[in-house]
Order: structure tokens, then sequence, then C-alpha cells
């Protein structure tokens, strides 16, 4: 083969590998600070709405299960709502700056799983006999508790409201003496237990309760 035919497939092989699309994972999810495992999140909740990290100059994205859509947030600007269990392929086109501008194409794999349901419960007995304010987060389907289990509360939680005739009359930290907050335990008030954080710490995953509104009678 003539040295200039040689020369010139040569070429022709750069380019075509230079422009190859490169098919790499450019989509990732949000690690909490509470999460013991910083390896990256490989699930999501099937039919929430998932935040997750883009790439920068971002041109489009779509998925083979559910949607993908803005937050409207800028700190993460899209998520993804899987609408069934399994396989969640994010796809994405973004803009790369190196030597000379190049359109990157990824493709970034979840597995989509059914979110558990929890609820707060309180032990109405004990409130009611002694002034006592004792709780627990328990599974909606069995009511059994998350303690145990990899399941725990994920962040510090706001304090629960006291109310009398509608009116705020004071608060209580989540978590506190058994003791504390008696003077606020009379029957007639209004306690608002508010919703909390549940971490899943096999996967990462979050999910919140339910806020509870009881009148203490």
């Amino acid at each position: 083969m003539p040295q200039k035919y040689t020369l010139i497939i040569l070429i022709l092989a750069c380019i075509s590998i230079s422009c190859a699309t490169k098919h790499n994972s450019y989509v990732s999810v949000p690690i909490s600070d509470g999460y013991s495992d910083k390896s990256a999140i490989t699930h999501l909740w099937t039919g929430k709405e998932n935040p997750i990290y883009t790439p920068n100059d971002l041109l489009k994205i779509w998925t083979d299960n559910g949607v993908v859509a803005k937050t409207g947030d800028d700190y993460t600007e899209y998520y993804v709502k899987p609408d069934r269990n399994g396989t969640v392929n994010i796809y994405t086109i973004h803009t790369g700056f190196g030597e000379q501008p190049d359109t990157i194409k990824g493709v970034s794999t979840f597995k989509a799983i059914t979110p558990p349901k929890f609820k707060t419960v309180i032990d109405t007995k004990l409130l009611r006999d002694s002034s006592v304010l004792e709780y627990d987060i328990v599974f909606e389907d069995n009511s059994k508790s998350i303690k145990g289990t990899r399941y725990s509360i994920g962040a510090l939680p706001p304090s629960i409201k006291i109310f009398m005739d509608e009116n705020p009359i004071g608060e209580i930290e989540f978590y506190m003496d058994a003791e504390e907050g008696k003077e606020l335990l009379q029957k007639g008030n209004r306690l608002i237990l508010p919703s909390l954080l549940i971490r899943d710490m096999k996967t990462g995953l979050w999910v919140s309760t339910e806020e509870l509104d009881y009148k203490y009678r």
C-alpha cells in the first residue's frame, strides 16, 4: 500500500476515535451526611421524585423508566420518577470542553425499588395516665417498630408543637426526658409531631413520615 494512503487511513482512524461517542455514567444521586457508606447510591424509589445531579452544559436528558423533569431547585436541578420497579437507565447528552468542544453521551443505570411507608405513633395510655409523651416510628403495614432494622431517623427533627384552643403555647424537643414538658401535656391540648426523615441505611435513600396531629383527651 502506498505510504500516502496509509497516512490517510491513520488520520481518518484518529479522527474517528476522537469523535467517537463516549458512554459513561454522568448522573448521580445526592448522598446525605448521615449515610455512612459514601459509595455511589445505586437505587431509586419507585413512584417518588428522586433528586439527581446532572452534568453541566446539559443538552438533553431522558429515561426508559418513568420521567425526568426539572425540580425548580438550583442545587439538584432535575429529578427522576420511576413508574415501575427494576432497571432505570438515564440517558444524557452534554457538551464537553477540551481542546475542542465535544458532544458527550452518557448512560447511568439504577434500580428502582418500592419505598416503605412509616407512621409516628404515641403511647396514648401513658400520656393520659402520667402526662409522659413517648413515641415510636412503625411500619404502616404491620405496626412494627423500625428499631433494629435498616431504617433510622436520619436528621434532627423539629420540635413538637403544643396548642391550647388552637393557640400555640409551647414546644417540646423531639428527643426529651420523660419528665420534660409535663406542664404542657394537659388534657384538651393538641400535639403536632413533625414529619420525620427516615433513612434507609442500606441504600442511602430516605423517605418522610406524615405529620401527626393529636388532640390529647
